[in-house]
C-alpha cells in the first residue's frame, strides 16, 4: 500500500489534472485515503503477530536456558559463573527479544520497501533510478563494516554487565558486613569503578554503531541531489513529467527510510547476535555428568570410598587418597580446620562434581551409573551456606515434595519449640534467605526439610554450628532414636557432635590422617587429640 500511494499521486498529476475531470481526482484520490487506511490497519495486525511471536519465542528460549543452567553440573557453573548466568538468562534473552521483535516488524517491511521502492521507481525513471542503485553497493558496506564491528563489542559489553552483577550480587548478600564494618563508601567507590567500566564499553559500542546514520544520510542526500539535478534537467528536455518527479521523490524517501530502518535493525541485530551467542554457549554446553553403564559389585557397605582423587583446579588435589566405608545406619563423623576438604567429600557424594580417580558407591553401584534423579532421592541434606526461600514455614521444609506428614522431622530437629511460638505457625512467611529468623532457627529449618521424607542418606554439613550445646544433644538424640536405619555422615567443628559416631574421619590438606572411632583417634591422632584436649578439657578415654 505505502508503494502503491505515490504511483496514484503521479497519475493524478500528469494524468488526471490536465482532464480537468473532478470526479476522477476524487476517485483517485480515495483510492489513496484507503490505501493508507489498508496500510495502518495491517501495520498493526503485523506489529501484533510479530509481538506475540518474539514473546512466545522467548518464552520458550528462557525456558529451555533456565532448564539447562538447572542441570549445569558444579564445574559447568563454576566455570559460568552465577552472575554471567543470571545475566544471560536477563539482559541477554531480553536484547534477543528486541532483536526478534524487529526482525519481524522492521526486517520484513524495510527490505520490501526497499526493493519494492526500486523496481517501481524503474518503470517511472530508469536513469533516476540508476543513480539510486548507485549509491547502495557503498550503503551496504558501511552497515557490513560496522556490523561486523559491532557484535565483537557488545559481546564485551555483557561480560562487564556480568562482572556488574557479580558485584551487586556480592553486596546485597553481605550488605550486614559491609555496613557493621562501615565499609558502604568502599563498596561505592568498587561499584563505581565497575559501572563506570561498563559505561566506557557501551560508549564504545553506542558510538560505533552510531557512525551508520550520519554516513548513510549522507551518501542518500548526495543521491537526492543528483536525483534532483538530474530530473529538473529532463524535465526541462521534456523526457519526462513533474509527476513523475514528485512521485520518484517519494519513492526516494521510502527507500532512504527504508535504509535508515535496515541500519537501526543491524544495531539491534549486534546486540542481538552478541546475546544470542552467549545463551547459545549454554544451550550448546554439552552434559558434564554423563551416565555410565552399569556398574554394580556385591558389597555389605552402604556408602563406599575408594582411593578417590579429586582436584577443582585439575592443578592440585584438593582431595587425595580418600577411603571409608559405612554400613547402612552407622554414622560417620567428618571433622578437619577449615578448607580441608570435609564440604568436598559431600559434593563427591552427591555427585555434585566427579572424582578424578577412585570409585564412590551406594549399595555396591558405583554413582556415576545411578541416574541423577534416583540419586538424589537417597539423600536428605543441610549445606554450610543452605538457603530458605520467601515462602512459608510449611513450604520451605516440605519444599515441592508430596509430603503429608512433616512433624516427625520438625520435632527432631529441635524446630517444634520456636514454631509453636509463632502465631501463624507453619503458615508464617519467611523473607529471602529466612532474614527474619535467627541462625539457630535457620539451621533447624533446614535441618527439618532434610529429614522430611526418611531419607536414605542424610548429610549434616556443619549444620549445627549455631545451635547451642543442649539443642545439639537433643537433635543427635533424637537422630539416634528415630533415624536409627538412616546412615548419617556429620561434618562438625566441634568434636562433641561426633564423638558418638561409629567412625570418623580426620581431614588435613585434603588427606586422611585419622580414621577410626572417638577412642581410637585419641590414641592413635596426634591432631585430632590436641583438638579434643582445647575443646573439651583434656578429656580422658571412655
Amino acid at each position: 500500500m505505502d508503494l502503491l500511494i505515490p504511483w496514484i499521486l503521479a497519475y493524478i498529476i500528469d494524468d488526471m489534472i490536465p482532464q480537468e475531470s473532478l470526479p476522477k481526482i476524487f476517485f483517485w484520490g480515495s483510492l489513496m485515503i484507503v490505501c493508507a487506511v489498508v496500510a495502518v490497519v495491517f501495520n498493526i495486525l503485523a506489529n501484533r503477530m510479530a509481538a506475540r511471536v518474539s514473546s512466545a519465542a522467548i518464552e520458550d528460549i528462557r525456558h529451555d536456558l533456565f532448564k539447562k543452567i538447572s542441570y549445569l553440573s558444579c564445574k559447568q557453573t563454576d566455570k559460568f559463573t552465577i552472575s554471567s548466568l543470571i545475566s544471560r538468562l536477563t539482559s541477554d534473552t531480553y536484547n534477543l527479544h528486541q532483536m526478534l521483535g524487529s526482525m519481524q516488524r522492521l526486517g520484513v517491511r524495510a527490505p520490501i520497501l526497499l526493493i519494492g521502492g526500486i523496481l517501481v521507481t524503474l518503470t517511472l525513471e530508469p536513469v533516476l533510478t540508476l543513480i539510486l542503485i548507485g549509491t547502495l553497493p557503498l550503503l551496504t558496506l558501511v552497515v557490513y563494516l560496522v556490523t561486523k564491528r559491532g557484535v565483537p563489542l557488545y559481546t564485551q559489553v555483557q561480560q562487564a554487565i556480568d562482572i556488574m552483577v557479580r558485584k551487586i550480587q556480592e553486596f546485597m548478600s553481605g550488605v550486614r558486613v559491609i555496613k557493621a564494618l562501615s565499609k558502604t563508601e568502599f563498596e561505592k567507590k568498587q561499584f563505581n569503578d565497575i559501572n563506570y567500566a561498563t559505561i566506557k564499553k557501551e560508549q564504545k559500542a553506542g558510538i560505533t554503531m552510531a557512525i551508520t546514520n550520519p554516513l548513510i544520510n549522507f551518501l542518500l542526500y548526495c543521491g537526492l541531489t543528483l536525483v534532483i539535478v538530474v530530473g529538473a534537467y529532463r524535465v526541462n528536455a521534456g523526457v519526462t513529467q513533474p509527476g513523475k518527479i514528485i512521485a520518484f521523490l517519494s519513492y526516494f524517501t521510502i527507500i532512504s527510510q527504508a535504509m535508515m530502518t535496515i541500519t537501526r535493525m543491524f544495531v539491534i541485530y549486534s546486540k542481538g547476535v552478541a546475546s544470542g551467542n552467549r545463551i547459545t554457549e549454554i544451550l550448546k554446553e554439552e552434559d558434564d555428568l554423563v551416565i555410565s553403564g552399569p556398574d554394580h559389585v556385591d558389597s555389605e557397605y552402604h556408602i563406599e570410598f575408594k582411593d578417590v582423587d579429586f582436584s577443582y583446579n585439575k592443578i592440585a588435589n584438593n582431595l587425595t587418597d580418600i577411603n571409608f566405608k559405612l554400613k547402612h545406619g552407622e554414622t560417620l563423623g567428618i571433622i578437619g580446620a577449615t578448607g580441608s576438604g570435609k564440604t568436598t567429600v559431600i559434593n563427591l557424594l552427591l555427585r555434585l562434581y566427579d572424582a578424578d580417580s577412585g570409585s564412590i558407591r551406594i549399595n555396591g553401584d558405583n554413582i556415576k551409573s545411578i541416574p541423577p534423579e534416583i540419586l538424589h532421592k537417597k539423600f536428605g541434606v543441610v549445606f554450610q551456606n543452605d538457603f530458605l526461600f520467601a515462602d512459608t514455614i510449611k513450604e520451605n521444609i516440605v519444599f515441592g515434595r508430596e509430603i503429608d506428614d512433616i512433624q516427625m522431622a520438625v520435632d527432631s530437629a529441635q524446630a517444634s519449640e520456636f514454631i509453636d511460638a509463632i502465631e501463624a505457625k507453619f503458615e508464617h512467611m519467611l523473607t529471602i534467605r529466612g532474614s527474619n529468623l535467627s541462625g539457630g532457627q535457620k539451621q533447624r529449618l533446614l535441618i527439618a526439610r532434610a529429614l522430611t521424607g526418611s531419607p536414605e542418606i542424610l548429610i549434616l554439613d556443619d549444620s549445627s554450628s549455631a545451635l547451642d550445646y543442649k539443642t545439639d544433644f537433643k537433635l543427635r538424640k533424637a537422630l539416634f532414636h528415630n533415624y536409627i536405619n538412616a546412615t548419617k555422615i556429620i561434618v562438625a567443628q566441634r568434636i562433641s557432635s561426633i564423638k558418638n559416631a561409629d567412625l570418623i574421619l580426620m581431614i588435613e590438606e585434603g588427606k586422611c590422617i585419622g580414621y577410626g572411632t572417638h577412642n581410637e583417634l585419641l590414641q592413635n591422632c596426634t591432631s585430632y587429640k590436641e583438638i579434643s584436649e582445647v575443646q573439651m578439657g583434656g578429656e580422658i578415654l571412655e
